[in-house]
């Protein structure tokens, strides 16, 4: 959920990524904040959003993200997702 919204269809990468670095926000030591992002595999191909570029770089502290995808390489998400791990040092 983004807040107390479910996700709808059509958010675009752009508004995706604005609504996660807000939510992003909200993580403290008393209330941290954990992010599941589930299918990332079916996220629509029109606005590269597969990619994960939309994905923040670093979390604040407090903040966890998980996600899942299928690993085949024709969703573009499991690739794009072992990249960003080997660059982040996480792997």
């Amino acid at each position: 959920m983004l807040g107390n919204q479910s996700p709808r269809t059509g958010l675009t990468v752009d508004l995706l990524k604005v609504k996660l670095n807000l939510l992003l926000k909200h993580g403290t030591a008393e209330c941290p904040l954990v992010v599941i992002l589930d299918s990332l595999d079916q996220l629509d191909t029109s606005h590269n959003g597969r990619s994960l570029m939309w994905l923040p770089a670093s979390l604040p502290p407090h903040c966890k993200i998980i996600v899942s995808s299928l690993p085949k390489e024709k969703y573009e998400t499991f690739p794009a997702l072992k990249v960003s791990a080997r660059s982040s040092g996480k792997v």
